[in-house]
């Protein structure tokens, strides 16, 4: 019988494996190193304690990876392995999860589902979620190029982005925001773009581990 119940004891290296199963039949390949996971969760603010594992017995058969900020939970993931599938683990994970931020007195929950994923978006709405918005996702795999900088391009400290985000007239995804990029501020190179001084725009580049 299936049990679910928060994350809390289970290793990272445990929930690693699970998510290489859960994502090894992804329209998009999600095969990090265990660094790289390390550095996903740790970016987008994950909480053991608000996240949700659906356990066979010992074995963790499938997740919902939750992350924190103040009030807000952002879904960072949902897998069920493979073995497991067509079986409403992930239904069931979800109840779980949406029951224990209520418990918490969590104010928002937060996702993102590719639209091509036919199954998982059904799912998130018949739990009753809205679209709030779209994002568009591009990949450059080898630059074809070596651009020149303009001069008014400079290499500075990343963490001149946590102010610039206020003047954005939009609001940046959960996990491109300055929270993230600054939970990780080892790994960016931050690139400016200033005109006579003043900081017009930046660029945060994540160096892969």
């Amino acid at each position: 019988m299936i049990q679910y119940r928060n994350l809390l004891g289970v290793s990272v290296t445990t929930i690693y494996e699970t998510f290489l199963d859960a994502f090894s039949d992804y329209a998009i390949p999600m095969k990090p190193s265990l660094a790289a996971f390390q550095n996903m969760l740790a970016s987008k603010g994950f909480q053991a304690d608000s996240s949700v594992g659906a356990f066979d017995q010992s074995d963790l058969v499938g997740f919902i990876l939750n992350g924190e900020r103040e009030t807000q939970v952002y879904n960072l993931g949902t897998g069920v392995k493979v073995a497991y599938r067509a079986q409403k683990i992930a239904s069931g994970m979800l109840d779980a999860s949406i029951r224990l931020l209520f418990e918490k007195n969590r104010t928002g929950y937060l996702l993102e589902v590719l639209q091509d994923n036919q199954k998982a978006y059904a799912l998130y709405k018949q739990k009753n979620f809205e679209i709030t918005r779209y994002f568009l996702c591009f990949r450059l795999e080898e630059p074809q190029i070596s651009p020149k900088l303009s001069p008014s391009i400079h290499q500075e400290p990343v963490d001149l982005v946590a102010d610039f985000e206020s003047t954005l007239p939009y609001k940046p995804s959960w996990q491109n925001n300055h929270h993230a990029i600054l939970a990780l501020r080892k790994d960016f190179i931050c690139y400016t773009y200033r005109d006579a001084g003043e900081l017009l725009g930046y660029a945060g580049k994540w160096e892969r581990p």
